[in-house]
């Protein structure tokens, strides 16, 4: 009865609030980085990344991306900007590692987004990320990052 009364005063339709709504809500994003060892087809080295975001979050779309790591002594050859992997399609964005195998969840209190990133050249470590991005409806910048490895999904992983 209330919200009809102040719909009548302000002259406006119930379409029109949920039209005004829908434009404050803001997309957001959380991520996770992680760095994956050196391997070798057959022994990869491979880590899981992890993302939560909170349980109301309508996630809107999930990347990964990929990057070699510095290599040592201060020798700037390895060190490359994060380029994106297609996490849904096999693809190597660099040579020798990919990611994907999207898994998806939730608790009681959040929702995850875990991928793995897999890395089999044997002479370069990489770094993976990966990058969540959602709204809350009715939400202001209420941004969650957690940085976070799975260690219970560690191990070998058979080539696609």
């Amino acid at each position: 009865m209330f919200k009809e009364k102040i719909m009548e005063q302000l002259k406006i339709k119930e379409s029109e609030i949920i039209e005004i709504a829908a434009s404050k809500t803001e997309e957001l994003s959380a991520e996770s980085q992680g760095r994956i060892g050196t391997g070798k087809p057959g022994n990869e080295s491979r880590i899981t990344l992890k993302v939560h975001v909170p349980l109301a979050a309508q996630i809107t779309s999930i990347k990964g991306y990929l990057r070699n790591t510095a290599w040592p002594d201060g020798c700037g050859l390895g060190t490359s900007h994060w380029i994106e992997a297609n996490l849904f399609k096999y693809h190597e964005p660099i040579g020798w590692a990919y990611a994907g195998h999207v898994a998806r969840g939730s608790t009681p209190t959040s929702q995850w987004v875990c991928a793995t990133f897999v890395n089999w050249s044997h002479c370069n470590p990489r770094n993976g990320r990966l990058q969540v991005f959602y709204k809350v409806p009715g939400s202001s910048k209420d941004e969650v990052k957690i940085d976070e490895v799975d260690p219970s999904i560690q191990g070998p992983m058979m080539m696609p």
